[in-house]
């Protein structure tokens, strides 16, 4: 998704005979601030910035409304624009997550029992995350007659992270059936935790786990293809 996001951007500024100068911050807020201080000094005509998080944006926002630069920010939207503006192209992940999960709790209704939803949640610095979150939140407490209460796991958006408190949640909650990923990135952190417990089965055997996860990159669609994923948004 990032990699067609990015060609998406250079083609069409490059096909519009507009220079492109590309800075990596490598996810560092303060060195990503530092490259757009010293674009702004380059007096550049516009800045379309795919920020660390929705807080480090901010400042970098006001740096370019100050010098009158128009700024784009793509898909991590900032935490606030009332007091500086900018351009903001973002999926909507919550509606996105809704939609998914509510698919997900649709499935569940057919086992005719109650379900043990565990949430793997992103790194909530990212309003991506907290949206991610917010949707699937929204489904558990439309079906209050359908799910227990749910486990969350935080994950920082961190493979190793993320794969620890879903080993220590299934440890502490064996009974969880039903899990729900921010990030479909980490489904081969839930294949390895959940495989040695004999709840990696695809969808029809009664150890099914379901499963369910947000972004649609091909991992995610090879385990809908083979069955072992329910849903992805």
């Amino acid at each position: 998704f990032w990699s067609a996001g990015y060609q998406s951007i250079t083609q069409a500024l490059t096909k519009q005979n507009i220079q492109v100068i590309e800075r990596n911050s490598e996810e560092d807020a303060s060195k990503q601030l530092e490259q757009i201080k010293d674009c702004i000094t380059q007096q550049v005509d516009g800045i379309i910035i795919i920020p660390v998080d929705g807080e480090s944006v901010i400042p970098i926002i006001a740096e370019a409304n100050k010098a009158n630069i128009p700024i784009g920010v793509f898909n991590r939207p900032p935490a606030d624009t009332n007091q500086n503006p900018a351009l903001v192209v973002v999926a909507n992940n919550e509606a996105i997550a809704q939609e998914t999960v509510d698919y997900m709790a649709q499935e569940a209704q057919k086992l005719g029992r109650k379900v043990t939803p565990l949430v793997m949640v992103g790194d909530l610095a990212d309003p991506n995350a907290g949206g991610r979150k917010q949707g699937c939140d929204n489904v558990i407490a439309k079906y209050p007659d359908l799910f227990n209460t749910p486990v969350e796991v935080a994950t920082k958006w961190d493979a190793a992270t993320g794969r620890a408190g879903l080993e220590n949640a299934l440890a502490a909650n064996p009974d969880v059936d039903f899990i729900f990923t921010s990030s479909d990135f980490l489904y081969p952190q839930i294949q390895s935790v959940l495989e040695p417990l004999g709840k990696w089965k695809p969808i029809g055997d009664p150890a099914h786990v379901i499963l369910g996860g947000l972004d649609g990159d091909s991992t995610a669609c090879g385990l809908m293809k083979d069955k072992f994923v329910d849903a992805t948004g």
